[in-house]
């Protein structure tokens, strides 16, 4: 069964367990990605700029996923959740938080600054 993980990260995101070896350096046991690309146009077509994605993750995964703290993190803040089916991604992200801080700015958040800062 697949799982999932609707975002609205502008980056994407490596979950990595990282373990220590017995030589005292960290490696890397286990990485699951989950796409970033909200609110970024496009690279074919710049009139283009999706709201959140999705990515689909064993359950393997999925359990690594829920015990990882900072998924766990970006879940609580509002810019991740999962489906246990496949749903359009307007209902999957339609409660969550729009945008990171990482977001570019559109040009009418720009105009909105520029008429704060003429106040």
């Amino acid at each position: 069964m697949a799982h999932y993980i609707f975002s609205t990260l502008t980056a994407g995101v490596d979950y990595v367990d990282w373990r220590k070896t017995e030589g005292g350096l960290h490696t890397k046991h286990k990485t699951v990605s989950i796409k970033g690309g909200a609110n970024l146009a496009d690279k074919h077509n710049a009139m283009y700029t999706p709201k959140g994605v999705v990515t689909e993750v064993s359950n393997e995964d999925f359990e690594f996923l829920l015990n990882h703290p900072i998924f766990i993190k970006h879940i609580e803040n509002g810019f991740i959740r999962h489906e246990p089916k496949e749903v359009k991604i307007e209902k999957g992200i339609a409660d969550l938080n729009a945008k990171d801080k990482s977001a570019p700015e559109t040009p009418e958040a720009l105009e909105k600054k520029k008429a704060q800062k003429r106040q």
